[in-house]
């Protein structure tokens, strides 16, 4: 490591198929993709002791979901804000 260029742009699909991999540096399960995704890609400090889920109300109030944005649809919120699917 470092990653190659353009790796960025193919991450998701090499975690997904690859998932043991990126845990050796970045942490098992979600963490590793929450404490960037969920972090430092907006600016938040993210805590692994606690569920997105939880601290997304916050990090949107005081950060805005223009970041989210960058990776979901704006619909995507709709499914538990709107749908209540949660």
């Amino acid at each position: 490591m470092p990653h190659p260029v353009g790796f960025k742009a193919k991450h998701d699909t090499i975690a997904r198929k690859y998932p043991k991999s990126c845990e050796t540096c970045h942490g098992k399960g979600n963490e590793g993709c929450n404490s960037c995704h969920h972090g430092t890609a907006m600016d938040w400090t993210y805590d692994p002791k606690v569920p997105w889920k939880q601290q997304h109300p916050a990090a949107v109030q005081a950060k805005g979901a223009t970041a989210c944005f960058e990776c979901h649809d704006p619909t995507y919120c709709a499914r538990c804000h709107v749908r209540g699917n949660q």
